[in-house]
């Protein structure tokens, strides 16, 4: 059913340019990112290979073979010029997508980093693993720049502040750390979540941290208190992926079915100030990533299928209308 979901969805994209589009490649995506300022679109598929289009056109432009198909997870920087992967051997590799080569084998975790994130600026990477364990990393030199252990529970999602102070952690046991990412030091916990997120994304101001998880509800923090400030409820599935738009003004969600990652689920895009979910798009499988490009008119996401797909932010599906007030 997922297949057919996927090429349906594909079809209609092709067919009607304003409602969304779909760019195929030969294996099933899963991590997407704008280049280039956003005239490119690049793609990680399950087997190790980068696929990169012209995100106006679809046109393909390169193909890319990471060589290594036991990578445990990956994470592009913010521009998308770079990509970490990590292995099954607990170590990280860096890799320049401008030239196609590594540029950085980073080691230390003694199990496989499940979580990784670059800082704004795209200099440093943390990465959490099933070592129980929080590293942060100099991109260019591949020092390690500090190491921590998390305690009981495992890190299910970081993110770093805009201004690259702060670390946030997500983890197995519910609680959220907050790290100075200068120091290294846990700097507050909070223990006010009765289930695990799986998502993470500050705004763009760095007001506001958007936590969303096992509850299906994404819940917004103050940063100066680090509060909850506002719940709100819709995504009909666990929740996978959060992003900001660029101007601070949108949301967009990704879900996981909760019953197999294969199953279909679906992305949301929400404005914040009215709590209005302005559209939902049934997706094929998880969510496992989803994006804004840079000038905030377009979303792109992977849900392991042969295809990265877009949809204009401005567009209402036909299938699904705007919802009201789905906030509280």
């Amino acid at each position: 059913m997922g297949s057919l979901l996927s090429a349906l969805l594909v079809a209609t994209m092709a067919q009607n340019p304003a409602e969304g589009r779909g760019f195929r490649a030969e294996a099933d995506i899963a991590t997407v990112s704008f280049m280039a300022g956003g005239s490119l679109l690049a793609g990680v598929a399950v087997d190790g290979s980068v696929s990169i289009w012209d995100a106006g056109t679809g046109t393909p432009k390169r193909t890319l073979d990471l060589k290594r198909k036991d990578y445990r997870s990956r994470v592009f920087s913010r521009d998308g010029n770079r990509l970490a992967i990590s292995l099954q051997d607990g170590s990280i590799q860096i890799w320049d997508l401008n030239t196609g080569g590594v540029t950085r084998q980073l080691t230390g975790h003694t199990r496989p980093a499940g979580v990784m994130v670059f800082s704004g600026n795209g200099a440093r990477l943390a990465s959490g693993a099933d070592d129980h364990t929080i590293r942060l990393w100099d991109v260019e030199t591949g020092a390690l720049r500090w190491a921590a252990e998390i305690g009981v529970g495992e890190p299910w999602a970081l993110a770093f502040s805009p201004d690259g102070e702060t670390l946030v952690v997500a983890s197995s046991d519910t609680n959220l750390g907050i790290w100075s990412s200068r120091t290294g030091k846990l700097l507050r916990t909070i223990t006010d979540m009765t289930l695990s997120s799986f998502a993470l994304a500050f705004s763009p101001d760095g007001k506001l941290l958007a936590s969303g998880g096992a509850d299906k509800v994404i819940y917004l923090r103050d940063t100066s208190r680090w509060s909850v400030v506002r719940k709100f409820t819709g995504q009909p599935e666990l929740i996978s992926q959060l992003a900001f738009s660029p101007d601070g003004r949108m949301l967009l969600s990704g879900g996981w079915n909760e019953k197999a990652a294969m199953l279909p689920s679906h992305v949301q895009l929400r404005d914040l100030s009215s709590g209005e979910i302005l559209w939902t798009l049934p997706t094929a499988h998880t969510v496992v990533s989803a994006v804004f490009s840079p000038d905030g008119r377009t979303v792109a996401y992977g849900d392991l299928e042969k295809a990265v797909k877009l949809r204009s932010v401005a567009s209402v599906p036909p299938e699904v209308s705007a919802t009201p007030q789905a906030g509280r």
